[in-house]
């Protein structure tokens, strides 16, 4: 078990968490205060966007400035330093994200009925990693612990085991925090630091290699689909053949259908016009004279 820093989370709607930081604004006391330049500023370099909460110093800390990062639906606290040079402890980062989560934004998102997540300030490797990842990390280290005369993890079977542990962690998409995988073989194995430091310098070669191959063919398949629609494949058929003329193709089913609806359109028309001419003879008093007795 290690000593984290603390993460705090508000979810809401993007306009309910503006007005969210509108009313921390007006709560803010005690040596609490807004600084508005710093977000102006920010706000000027990058589409992020930042709230900044400033804090003077105390027993315990220095004078401090506490981010929050506006990203969609989640308002979290991104960030705890010092306003001059130097850093904080976790002790006091998460001293500081209490702080201000009991004086201001608990009864701020209460009110607005916002949920707020804060998380523990003590992770174990148990909550970092997927029990398959861990069981495959855990029989690595188990089987290489006490053949401290090797110089590396050369034998192929130790290999193999911490390769397995990498491929798994990276297909599950499972972060490894190298800081809590040093604390647990530190502490809680014994193991010495210099065998420490040269496994974690293997785990994390072997991460960004694995990150370089998913990129590098991520870019390989993207070229792939560029290439393969950008040619058109001709038919074998088509080429060298004569174009037939317009005049002399054959009509298709729906040709021959509109030619066929249109026949039957002239002979409606020309059998109205026939009805509609001898009404009005008759009305007119003509008759049509019979066949075959026209001057």
């Amino acid at each position: 078990m290690v000593k984290v820093f603390r993460e705090l989370t508000v979810f809401g709607e993007p306009r309910s968490l503006e007005t969210l930081i509108s009313r921390l604004d007006d709560q803010l006391n005690e040596g609490w205060s807004r600084d508005r330049e710093r977000e102006q500023e920010l706000l000027r370099l990058g589409p992020e966007q930042y709230f900044f909460f400033l804090s003077g110093a105390n027993a315990e800390r220095p004078a401090v400035a506490l981010a929050m990062l506006l990203e969609g639906r989640c308002l979290k606290v991104a960030n705890i330093f010092p306003q001059e040079s130097g850093q904080i402890s976790a002790a006091q980062y998460n001293s500081t994200l209490i702080d201000f989560h009991l004086r201001f934004l608990h009864a701020a998102a209460l009110e607005a009925g916002l949920p707020i997540e804060l998380s523990s300030d003590e992770r174990t490797i148990e909550d970092a990693f997927h029990p398959e990842v861990l069981g495959r990390f855990k029989f690595f280290v188990f089987c290489a612990e006490g053949l401290w005369s090797r110089p590396s993890w050369s034998h192929p079977n130790d290999q193999g085991r911490l390769f397995a542990f990498l491929i798994e962690a990276h297909q599950r998409s499972n972060k490894i925090e190298i800081g809590l995988l040093g604390h647990w073989l530190v502490n809680d194995r014994h193991w010495p630091a210099e065998k420490v430091d040269g496994l974690l310098g293997e785990i994390e070669f072997g991460t960004d290699l694995l990150a370089y191959r998913d990129e590098d063919c991520s870019i390989r398949t993207d070229r792939q689909v560029l290439r393969s629609t950008s040619v058109l494949t001709a038919d074998c058929n088509l080429i060298g053949r004569e174009r037939t003329p317009l005049e002399s193709r054959s009509p298709s089913g729906s040709a021959r259908m509109l030619r066929s609806a249109r026949q039957l359109v002239l002979t409606a028309s020309n059998a109205i016009a026939t009805v509609l001419g001898h009404t009005r003879r008759r009305r007119s008093g003509r008759q049509d004279p019979a066949p075959g007795l026209s001057a």
